[in-house]
């Protein structure tokens, strides 16, 4: 094995052409994993990048007093009280996420965050963020649910959500 080749195996290299040839890249569950934790960590302004015009609807004065505003994600999905107007945004950019072509995100992965981001909706602030009905979010709910490589309070915030759209 030549001393490049341990740093930049051909496998490697092959998915970076695959990448530059405008082919869909299979991202492994392994790679989902890091890439879901990498996205849980994310500065949410830099990522969400909300407009001027969208910022005063944050309403940012609704998190209590003992809490902060949340920074990353898995933050925002964790508070008890995180703003609708944020986790809207959230919302957001995961479907817009998904949309793209461009895999800057594995849709897996934004299709966890949209889910995230509404089954955070449900269970902390009661409310409903999204039009789909019950049957398409039970299915999204179970979905982040069983799949190994979303962190566990992901999974729990989801199965959560699937128990309290039971008892609507």
């Amino acid at each position: 094995m030549q001393q490049d080749e341990k740093y930049n195996p051909p496998s490697r290299l092959v998915r970076l052409f695959e990448i530059c040839a405008d082919k869909a890249v299979a991202w492994s569950e392994s790679d989902l994993k890091d890439i879901f934790q990498h996205q849980l960590s994310m500065s949410l302004m830099e990522e969400l990048q909300p407009a001027a015009c969208e910022f005063h609807t944050l309403n940012l004065a609704t998190i209590a007093p003992d809490q902060q505003m949340p920074h990353t994600f898995s933050e925002l999905f964790a508070i008890a009280h995180p703003p609708i107007a944020l986790l809207r945004l959230a919302k957001d950019y995961a479907k817009q996420a998904d949309a793209q072509a461009d895999d800057s995100l594995p849709p897996e992965v934004a299709s966890a965050l949209y889910t995230l981001s509404i089954a955070a909706a449900l269970v902390r602030l009661n409310e409903r963020i999204t039009a789909m009905n019950d049957d398409d979010l039970r299915r999204g709910f179970d979905w982040v649910f069983n799949r190994w490589w979303i962190d566990a309070p992901s999974r729990d915030l989801a199965k959560q959500a699937l128990a309290k759209l039971n008892h609507f």
